[in-house]
């Protein structure tokens, strides 16, 4: 009789360890990566003024792309709802050569973006759910002019987001697309002859990458 209460005990012990590993997290932490595309006008501007004078003999002076690295914490109140914790890095580089003087000029446009995000998660299987919802953030952004008059702005933003989320037991993947709506105006910027008045420094487009969670 002892014996077997005790293989009950180990049984349903095992069977309920199993149960336990088998079942998604409520609280995920990872970090990704990703790549944006945008059309921060005014900043363009300034780029092809600097070289208003010169021949363009390949490529073009736009940034139009930026690439994203990312920390975030997800938490689950449940398997259809989800509170996101994210700080993002973006950084859009360029360098452009410049023919007469055989020197390359260096720009930048980067922003750092602390953001908090709800999705609604709608399961498309077991362990498969597809998501989206709004976010809202804050983003300090920076535009290093290779002429030494540098931008900096500050502003709220908000995004919307949707994707697909792999859960384990203890890790998932997450790859997603984000619209980021994030907007700042400049002081008058005066350089190489050009005054520029109220430019703004717009990170407003289009993100896809994928997380990492465990």
């Amino acid at each position: 009789m002892k014996r077997t209460i005790l293989l009950t005990l180990i049984i349903t012990f095992l069977s309920l360890q199993g149960h336990s590993q088998s079942e998604p997290k409520l609280f995920y932490f990872g970090a990704g990566i990703g790549f944006g595309f945008f059309n921060p006008a005014d900043v363009n501007t300034i780029i092809e003024n600097n070289y208003s004078g010169a021949q363009e003999e390949f490529g073009f002076y736009n940034i139009i792309m930026y690439y994203v690295l990312n920390a975030k914490g997800s938490f689950f109140f449940s398997k259809y709802t989800e509170l996101q914790l994210e700080v993002e890095g973006a950084f859009a580089p360029k360098f452009i050569s410049v023919a007469n003087t055989g020197e390359t000029d260096f720009y930048s446009f980067n922003r750092f973006t602390p953001a908090l995000k709800f999705n609604l998660h709608i399961p498309a299987g077991k362990r498969l759910s597809v998501y989206f919802g709004p976010g809202i953030n804050w983003s300090t952004l920076k535009f290093n002019n290779a002429d030494g008059n540098d931008l900096k702005g500050n502003c709220l933003g908000f995004s919307g987001q949707a994707g697909v989320m792999l859960r384990f037991s203890k890790w998932a993947i997450e790859p997603f697309i984000t619209v980021n709506f994030i907007k700042d105006k400049n002081e008058d910027l005066i350089g190489m002859g050009y005054i520029y008045t109220n430019p703004d420094l717009s990170y407003t487009g289009v993100q896809i990458g994928n997380t990492f969670f465990f």
